[in-house]
């Protein structure tokens, strides 16, 4: 997702930028280093609307700015406690060798045709993503669990994955993703 950022003064309002159509945002990178910039809301919600629910972790953004172009994850997004409209964006700048940490979404495939439900049992998804540390290269977009043949009393846990060799856990490889439970 291509995003053009603007330099920005810190000591220039906040306020003043989000009335005129901006989202103040910090690009970090793993030094510590950071700039001050800002983008357009529009734009940003835009690509938003794009997302999968709960898969904004691993959306790799393109980011330009001045003739710089690099790539960045999102690591938080601070929201009015009111209105929810966004407030600030910190971004992580990244190079495809970086090893970082990130939580990977995790997603059920085939959930409507679990056979454990048809069973009379309900699906629990008992975690939303996965904490792992990886090469940037190799971090997928989402895990992908097929739920079609799980019975009633069925699991899947984390051990279960299929990881990238550069992928470490940062979770106990017991933690159960998954299960089919009575109603």
């Amino acid at each position: 997702m291509d995003i053009t950022l603007l330099e920005r003064e810190s000591k220039k309002g906040t306020k003043l930028l989000r009335r005129e159509g901006f989202i103040p945002a910090v690009v970090y990178d793993k030094s510590g280093k950071s700039v001050s910039v800002k983008l357009e809301k529009k734009v940003f919600e835009a690509h938003l609307r794009q997302v999968e629910e709960g898969g904004l972790a691993t959306v790799r953004f393109k980011l330009t700015l001045g003739k710089e172009t690099f790539t960045a994850f999102v690591k938080d997004i601070a929201y009015h406690r009111t209105s929810y409209q966004i407030q600030h964006i910190d971004f992580m700048r990244v190079k495809d060798d970086d090893r970082i940490s990130i939580h990977i979404p995790v997603v059920l495939k085939n959930a409507d045709q679990c056979e454990g439900v048809t069973q009379g049992g309900q699906l629990k998804k008992v975690k939303r993503s996965v904490f792992v540390s990886s090469l940037v290269k190799e971090i997928p977009e989402h895990f992908v669990i097929d739920v079609k043949n799980k019975h009633l009393g069925d699991q899947s846990r984390v051990s279960e994955l299929e990881l990238p060799k550069s992928m470490r856990l940062k979770i106990h490889p017991k933690q159960v993703l998954v299960s089919v439970t009575k109603k």
